[in-house]
């Protein structure tokens, strides 16, 4: 049988035992259609009158899913880097290998935008870079979305020790009366944990981080000339319709730089969210067959993690040229000192460019 035809015939029986495990098999067996919600869900809450599961009352600290991994994600990547670093060798072997061999392709390639400030660039950027990917990649991990606990008749929460229990008439009757699953009578599952990406609360956070660091280069580079891209009166000594020009082309700048946190902010969350919601309804039509949207979801989050960051340095990169300076000349023309080139700790003089 040629490659071709295997290929074929296990995605027919994979198509198969999904159609056979979603529709055949007894009721409580059966997968519950998703719950899909474009907002975090609250996990916790913490207030005057104590802390518990839930939505909690009126002026409660909430702690919602997207954060709890969010605090995953940082915990994770501060012990990884430890675990890297901790016992670090000239000759590099193991993981230090491999994290040197990731660090330096992705830093090279960044700095292919701009070899000299790169290495005032990366430790942001490339903090950026990490922290989305695996904010990303972590949340396809088989648990994230599927535990959780059921929110009951007036938002009472409880934690079902056994996932199918909701075919139970007790769980069924405290929860009937829940406004999203009041039509099926059934529980609705709050997840204990959902990508940060997936929140646009998160995202947003990030784009502002990222514009903010670019506008801190921008004024640290140019001082107070970086405004002027802004305001360009100075083009009202060449007449009044080139300083009314300057205005408005100085006025669809700063546009651009506001635009430009909505972009970096639903372009992340749009791709995020609507992976999990593909893999929610693959998992709920055919469950079998959900390994194909996995590996999509992997390309796709490292792509909108590169993507994010690459942004980040192209836009911090632009920022420190002078108003009109496509180039390097300008402010750069006469900085021709040395800077860090691979990380294997050469150095190399980079020409203006």
């Amino acid at each position: 049988m040629s490659t071709r035809n295997k290929i074929l015939l296990g995605a027919l029986v994979l198509t198969v035992a999904s159609i056979v495990f979603q529709y055949l098999l007894p009721t409580p067996l059966l997968i519950d259609p998703p719950h899909v919600s474009v907002a975090a869900e609250p996990v916790f809450y913490i207030g005057a009158e104590g802390a518990g599961l839930g939505h909690g009352h009126e002026g409660d600290f909430i702690i919602n899913n997207s954060m709890i991994m969010a605090v995953i994600v940082v915990v994770f990547l501060i012990i990884f880097s430890w675990l890297t670093t901790r016992n670090l060798q000239l000759i590099p072997r193991g993981l230090q290998n491999f994290m040197e061999m990731v660090v330096d392709g992705l830093y090279n390639t960044f700095g292919a935008v701009d070899r000299r400030y790169i290495a005032r660039f990366w430790p942001m950027v490339g903090t950026i870079f990490f922290y989305v990917l695996l904010s990303n990649w972590l949340a396809l991990l088989p648990g994230v979305l599927s535990i959780g606990y059921y929110e009951g008749h007036n938002g009472e929460a409880r934690i079902v020790p056994n996932l199918l229990a909701w075919t139970s008439s007790e769980v069924a009757s405290d929860v009937a009366a829940a406004p999203a699953a009041a039509e099926e009578g059934k529980p609705l599952l709050i997840p204990f944990l959902r990508s940060p990406s997936a929140d646009l609360n998160n995202t947003f956070m990030l784009a502002l981080v990222a514009v903010s660091f670019v506008q801190f280069w921008g004024i640290r580079e140019l001082g107070g000339t970086y405004f002027t891209k802004f305001l360009p009166l100075g083009e009202f000594k060449r007449g009044v319709a080139a300083g009314l020009l300057g205005l408005f082309v100085g006025l669809v700048e700063l546009i651009s730089e506001i635009a430009r946190i909505i972009s970096f902010a639903f372009r992340l969350f749009g791709n995020i969210f609507a992976g999990e919601v593909i893999l929610l309804v693959m998992a709920f039509l055919l469950p079998v067959l959900q390994l194909p949207f996995m590996g999509l979801e992997l390309f796709i989050g490292f792509i909108q993690a590169f993507v994010f960051a690459i942004l980040t340095m192209v836009f911090a990169s632009l920022a420190t040229q002078a108003h009109g300076d496509h180039g390097h000349e300008g402010t750069h023309g006469a900085y021709a000192e040395e800077v860090p080139g691979d990380l294997g700790g050469a150095t190399r003089a980079n020409p203006a460019h």
